[in-house]
């Protein structure tokens, strides 16, 4: 793949991403295309042309954004993926309740929601929910939990909800809780999203 990015370049082309099995190239002629279907089969690879981008912005070597050059858009890496960033910033796809629901999971130890809004500061009230489970990130004064991980006799905040409340999904959606869900979560994650492509080009001109 080095020796491909390296005669891709040599004819006078971009080579804006390339991995063990894939190559992008800005600008793509046939030409250039069927060289890196031909060039691939000396060493025994059967390159497929995958789509052509209208537009693509790459923030990281495994995370980009692209929307194909007849419509749609596509992202691969999850920072681009979540479902509200990908609908509110991209596809403006209506959105579900499941797109607002977070699946935690803990591979040491097991996950606690501290359900201590209404105690008294250092007092706590775990609920056990187990190594796996999906959530929602609710308002404060809702009746939500903080998300803990307990192990070695310790509790740690659960991967990337710490400063939220929170209530299981199925909680969510039996009490009629969806009005009540936090979407200022969602919303730091869409502004981080659009951050990340302004290090690179205007947010409003590569959308539109």
């Amino acid at each position: 793949m080095i020796n491909l990015k390296h005669e891709v370049q040599a004819k006078g082309f971009t080579v804006a991403h390339i991995k063990t099995d894939s190559i992008k190239i800005p600008n793509a002629t046939k030409d250039i295309i069927q060289f890196v279907m031909d060039y691939g089969k000396a060493y025994g690879y059967d390159f497929e042309h995958e789509a052509t981008y209208d537009r693509m912005c790459l923030v990281n070597d495994a995370v980009y954004i692209a929307k194909y050059k007849d419509g749609g858009w596509t992202a691969t890496g999850t920072q681009f993926q979540v479902p509200y960033v990908f609908k509110t910033l991209f596809s403006g796809e209506e959105l579900e309740f499941k797109d607002l629901c977070e699946t935690k999971s803990v591979s040491k130890g097991e996950i606690y929601l501290d359900m201590n809004e209404d105690l008294s500061e250092g007092e706590h009230n775990y609920i056990f929910v187990g190594r796996v489970g999906s959530f929602c990130p609710i308002k404060p004064g809702s009746g939500g939990g903080v998300l803990y991980r307990y192990a070695n006799d310790k509790y740690y905040a659960v991967t990337g909800t710490k400063g939220f409340r929170w209530l299981e999904a199925e909680v969510v959606r039996t009490l009629n809780k969806e009005d009540e869900i936090d979407i200022s979560y969602y919303d730091k994650l869409a502004d981080a999203a659009k951050a990340s492509i302004m290090e690179f080009c205007d947010f409003e001109k590569f959308i539109n």
